[in-house]
């Protein structure tokens, strides 16, 4: 199998003070506040714009690899999270349907706040 793409991804991460909230005004259970929070908040505002901004340096190094050639994937998701403990980072989780898991950690806000040239480094 060849490595056909590398994609860096920011999984949902709940807020539970926002969705306390969202509760509240929807007069809603949580996972319909988790619902309504990830399609209003997370989807456009943080993981669209995360997905634009490290799609071009992704697409760079899939294309410097070249036919890179691999066991058993043909995708390499990089998740970005916030640090659990006890965890060394890049850490890889394994594959599954193709796709290799490395999670990574990163603080969004932080990645948002910085330069285009410091976001590619």
């Amino acid at each position: 199998m060849y490595l056909r793409e590398i994609q860096l991804s920011l999984p949902y991460r709940e807020r539970p003070e926002i969705l306390k909230e969202i509760m509240s005004q929807h007069n809603c259970a949580y996972e319909k506040a988790i619902e309504i929070d990830y399609d209003n908040n997370w989807m456009i505002g943080v993981r669209q714009r995360f997905e634009l901004e490290t799609r071009c340096i992704a697409a760079m190094f899939t294309r410097l690899l070249g036919k890179y050639k691999t066991k058993n994937s043909s995708k390499i998701l990089i998740e970005c999270i916030e640090k659990e403990p006890e965890t060394v980072y890049p850490c890889y989780r394994g594959s599954c349907a193709g796709i290799g898991l490395v999670r990574y950690e990163l603080d969004y806000v932080k990645f948002f706040n910085k330069k285009n040239y410091e976001k590619n480094k």
